[in-house]
């Protein structure tokens, strides 16, 4: 509201995604970090990491699909 971007807007929808790739991406460095010095949490082996994927809710893309459609590396 105060940048002045309607909520339901095409500009917002971007902004949105932006700020959830933000949070997404540091998450997933972080995790990256811990696991060099910590290991693999327990069941890695078992998930869709392995596989090349991002398990996230709804958004179940392999990551070179879904790489296309970042802006951050």
């Amino acid at each position: 509201m105060h940048l002045g971007i309607p909520y339901n807007s095409a500009g917002a929808y971007r902004m949105f995604g932006r700020i959830a790739e933000w949070l997404s991406y540091h998450s997933m460095a972080e995790s990256v970090q811990l696991a060099k010095t910590h290991g693999p949490f327990p069941l890695f082996g078992q998930s869709a990491y392995v596989d090349g994927k991002l398990p996230f809710a709804g958004d179940d893309y392999p990551y070179h699909e879904w790489e296309h459609r970042a802006t951050l590396d």
